[in-house]
């Protein structure tokens, strides 16, 4: 009886491991300022749209000290089971990411420098590991980490960035033909990682994939999904510089790539645009870095305005994923905040470890 209630319990954890909602809890901001050599900053939100700096904008986490590899860029944190994770981009180039945890987000554990291509062929390894970011998967009870890299196996096949354009003499377009990727990474204990596996792949570059789990609240757990927004790393000429939707199964256990497709047309591998240049949200900036919560019955798609020099980040809210407000003027973050995650963790928990005056 023992081992039965156990059981229950933990799949009770898994299932409650986005903190969607749940109970009483506040808005949380990871960031990063300059080029990530400072650390990793935390503010908090009480509504999702104004966000303190906490610690007095002093970092909660400093860069480790690796050669070649000591930023702290794009910071990724989730809160389960009564502990936070994090990942970060450790360099602009190189085949690695940083990951540790923490009780409290003051005290970390030993950094963990992640080299998921271990298991990649030698003449096929990447140029560069961007923007990794962690969710708790309740199907296979487990962390899925994603993140973005262009190998040298795909470089310049084809729908890369600059998309041939570059060799156009009529245009000053610089070459840029890195083709990126989404890969995906599985732990349990963020001691061990697996090996890389390729996971989205639209046919054209894309960056900074972040998903959500979306329980449609039915008994038939089959109809439950996930729902990933990603970057148009392309020109915005070529159609880039936006976020687009894509959603696929709740159980992502097939060993080939996960089928998918936009949740507006499943015919089509993502959306249009519901964010920067081609949508009605932002047009006229390039945008990145989305984090797609689900408050209440509403989603959230948080993003990075990054050409901007302050108040980079900007919001539009959706109930079908299909028509998008634009609710950017609602939004203040520290002026010196970078890409990011917005995350929700107990009130209890954090204001324990950063006591409000």
């Amino acid at each position: 009886m023992k081992g039965y209630i156990w059981v229950v319990i933990v799949a009770i954890s898994w299932a409650c491991c986005d903190c969607a909602g749940a109970g009483d809890d506040v808005f949380l901001l990871s960031y990063f300022k300059g080029n990530g050599e400072t650390g990793v900053y935390l503010a908090c939100s009480a509504d999702g749209r104004t966000f303190q700096d906490l610690d007095d904008g002093r970092p909660i986490f400093t860069p480790p000290d690796w050669p070649g590899q000591n930023l702290t860029r794009d910071p990724s944190i989730l809160f389960h089971d009564g502990r936070f994770r994090m990942v970060w981009t450790s360099s602009w180039v190189g085949t690695c990411f940083g990951a540790a945890g923490s009780p409290d987000l003051k005290q970390w554990s030993e950094p963990v420098r992640v080299q998921p291509f271990r298991n990649w062929p030698g003449n096929d390894q990447p140029a560069n590991t961007w923007a990794p970011e962690v969710h708790c998967d309740p199907v296979q009870k487990n962390y899925a980490i994603l993140w973005s890299s262009a190998t040298a196996g795909v470089e310049g096949d084809g729908g890369h960035n600059s998309g041939g354009l570059e060799k156009d003499p009529n245009r000053k377009v610089k070459p840029d033909t890195r083709h990126h990727r989404t890969f995906i990474s599985r732990t349990s204990d963020f001691q061990n990682f697996t090996g890389a596996q390729a996971f989205f792949s639209p046919g054209c570059s894309e960056i900074d994939a972040c998903m959500a789990f979306d329980d449609r609240g039915t008994a038939d757990p089959t109809d439950d999904r996930w729902v990933m927004a990603v970057k148009n790393e392309q020109l915005a000429e070529l159609g880039g510089k936006n976020i687009r939707l894509t959603s696929a199964p709740g159980d992502l256990t097939n060993p080939f790539l996960p089928k998918f497709r936009s949740p507006a047309d499943p015919s089509r591998p993502w959306t249009e645009p519901v964010a920067g240049p081609g949508s009605s949200a932002q047009p006229k900036q390039w945008v990145e870095g989305p984090t797609l919560p689900k408050v209440g019955g509403e989603w959230w798609l948080y993003f990075d305005r990054f050409r901007l020099g302050t108040n980079r980040f900007g919001l539009a809210t959706s109930k079908d994923l299909v028509h998008w407000t634009d609710r950017t003027d609602e939004v203040k973050v520290p002026p010196e905040a970078h890409h990011g995650t917005i995350f929700r963790a107990p009130r209890a928990v954090v204001f324990h470890a950063f006591p409000q005056s």
